[in-house]
């Protein structure tokens, strides 16, 4: 765990009911700015990824629709995993915790953790349309 989201264990299926009234009323009101977050993003992103292509090894996924692309993530890939897990291990040594994640070792959104997917573990049964699908 720690530095390693997604290392807990996820005994069943969730349901992301996470927001609280509060935090979607802050939502609402923050909303009015999103035109000036997402400028924001996009330049350090645009800054991020500059700095990034000056490494010949990397390469960048396709964007298919770049301008309407939010930019939370940059997504990037090295040719190997030997070069990617070493330079991910150099990443935690510098305490770089941002782009520090071999997607093929991590915690979530990687169908080969979810036990509690392909198990269907919930905590009330699924009807079987559901588990069928």
């Amino acid at each position: 765990m720690g530095n390693d989201r997604g290392a807990e264990p996820h005994p069943f299926i969730g349901y992301n009911f996470r927001i609280s009234e509060l935090h979607a009323a802050v939502g609402l009101a923050q909303i009015k700015r999103l035109d000036d977050f997402l400028a924001i993003q996009k330049k350090n992103h645009a800054s991020l990824k500059n700095i990034l292509a000056t490494v010949p090894e990397i390469s960048f996924r396709r964007i298919p629709d770049a301008e309407g692309d939010s930019c939370t993530f940059l997504s990037w890939s090295l040719p190997t995993a030997e070069i990617t897990n070493a330079v991910v291990n150099e990443l935690k040594a510098e305490n770089i915790l941002a782009g520090n994640f071999y997607y093929f070792n991590n915690n979530w959104h990687y169908i080969r953790k979810w036990d509690h997917l392909k198990n269907s573990a919930t905590l009330n049964a699924l009807s079987p349309e559901l588990k069928k699908r």
